[in-house]
């Protein structure tokens, strides 16, 4: 469910699910996109950024979620959006 909501960039129902205990944040779908990855590639960047400061975020999968564009870092660099290029440095 947060993958679809992150990929239709709805930041109001994405605080709502980031506020529930045990929500996972680096399953990927079948495409190899976390909700991270899916709202970076549909240029949602103020929910993607919500999802990346959360504090269960895992930075050591920043090598996947990403799908076809490889690592998440990389999607953030190809997106040009240099403070989340800086919260995975």
């Amino acid at each position: 469910m947060l993958h679809y909501i992150a990929s239709k960039g709805e930041t109001n129902v994405i605080k709502l699910m980031l506020a529930e205990d045990g929500i996972e944040l680096s399953i990927c779908d079948r495409y190899k996109f976390n909700a991270y990855g899916l709202a970076m590639r549909e240029e949602h960047f103020e929910a993607a950024y919500m999802i990346l400061k959360q504090p269960s975020f895992c930075f050591r999968d920043v090598k996947q979620g990403a799908g076809t564009f490889g690592s998440l870092m990389h999607l953030a660099v190809a997106k040009l959006m240099p403070d989340h290029v800086e919260a995975f440095l």
